[in-house]
């Protein structure tokens, strides 16, 4: 796999809907124009069982909608701070994951990984990495 200068890759390894390992690139580029002081984030959603997702704040704001299984969002600018967010059902307000106290930096990027299985072992869960492409200087 060809990676760009100036960009970095994440490979993760995950269960697919038939139960095999396979590999899941990210591929982490710098936005264009990204506005100085704000965080970058962005959701992938590797939970193999589970069906399309809506991430959302608990005040309702809507982050991203019907995220599928191996769906990788682009990043989106949030203001620095602490979030809660909710991990949906796409379409409801069924909240199937909740995940506090999320600190986000100013000029740093995140991609959030929705990992796990529905009702299995291990049970769905989030990891928050400060994503590599931070470290550059573009």
């Amino acid at each position: 796999m060809f990676v760009p200068p100036q960009n970095v890759i994440t490979v993760a390894a995950i269960r697919d809907t038939n139960n095999e390992l396979s590999l899941f690139p990210a591929v982490e580029k710098p936005l264009v124009n990204s506005t100085a002081g704000k965080a970058k984030v962005r959701v992938a959603h590797l939970i193999s069982n589970a069906p399309s997702v809506d991430i959302a704040l608990p005040n309702g704001t809507i982050l991203y909608k019907d995220v599928q299984f191996k769906d990788l969002e682009n990043y989106i600018e949030v203001p620095i701070g602490r979030y809660t967010l909710e991990v949906r059902l796409a379409g409801t307000e069924i909240a199937i994951l909740y995940i506090p106290n999320i600190k986000l930096r100013s000029d740093k990027y995140y991609t959030i990984y929705a990992i796990g299985l529905v009702g299995d072992e291990p049970s769905p869960q989030v990891l928050i990495p400060l994503d590599g492409i931070s470290y550059l200087k573009v």
